[in-house]
């Protein structure tokens, strides 16, 4: 039996690709239509390309950017918002083998979500998300590339289509 391929649309550009083509897709699309934007020129900010997805059910996927000067609590908040959020459940991101919580307990060895990306993070690195301790939604990311923008905003590239 042939596994079904996950799609979703870059919301740069529209197009519809395959889950395994998207990344590739949005090195290009973001180049692209930075170089054809009319607005005026502003100063370019250093940012990363992250992929998410289910840890366990990877079909459901999204890309974002996100400034390297980001707390890593904006994206806790951007994740809670899109994709996670239904009643103010924990939430912890474990980097390298340490532990970053909104609320860290010395107790457990975990550290502030108050720490820029750009302090933690690098291109190629993986990383987990997990929300909600009872019935936890498990993620995994990645720093997809290290790219210059010039929004300072966090903004979803790309996502998975409904199923």
């Amino acid at each position: 039996m042939e596994t079904q391929k996950s799609k979703g649309k870059c919301l740069l550009c529209g197009v519809e690709l395959e889950k395994s083509a998207i990344a590739r897709h949005l090195r290009l699309c973001a180049k692209t239509n930075a170089a054809t934007g009319k607005a005026a020129r502003k100063p370019k900010i250093q940012a990363f390309h992250f992929s998410v997805e289910g840890l366990h059910l990877p079909e459901y996927w999204l890309h974002i950017y996100i400034p390297a000067g980001a707390k890593l609590e904006a994206l806790d908040a951007f994740l809670r918002k899109i994709w996670l959020e239904c009643c103010g459940h924990c939430s912890a991101f474990r980097i390298e083998k340490v532990q970053y919580s909104r609320h860290p307990s010395p107790e457990f060895d975990e550290k502030s979500m108050r720490i820029e990306l750009r302090k933690v993070f690098a291109p190629g690195m993986k990383f987990t998300y997990d929300y909600d301790f009872g019935s936890t939604t498990h993620l995994a990311l990645k720093v997809v590339s290290g790219i210059e923008n010039e929004s300072a905003a966090i903004r979803l590239l790309a996502r998975n289509n409904p199923t």
